[in-house]
């Protein structure tokens, strides 16, 4: 893994508030979701639209919420849900 310098300006309030090590974990974390970030838009690119892959669940849900509402739940509740 190559490893990179960089300078930030950051107030000495926030130093310390959060500390270095909580700030040097912060960006660590953030620099590791961005790079998954980035992973998820090369695979959605590379997967096209055929596979209409939904990454973040929310339609899937709601797709097997529906289909489950159909297929099993009894008809007098249909019509609370």
């Amino acid at each position: 893994m190559q490893t990179l310098e960089i300078k930030l300006d950051i107030t000495d309030e926030l130093i310390a508030q959060a500390g270095i090590d909580s700030l040097k974990k912060y960006l660590n974390e953030a620099a590791e979701t961005f790079k998954i970030q980035l992973l998820a838009d090369k695979l959605r690119e590379s997967v096209g639209s055929e596979l209409q892959i939904d990454l973040d669940f929310s339609n899937t849900k709601k797709q097997a919420w529906d289909e489950y509402k159909t297929k099993y739940l009894p008809e007098h509740l249909k019509a609370i849900v």
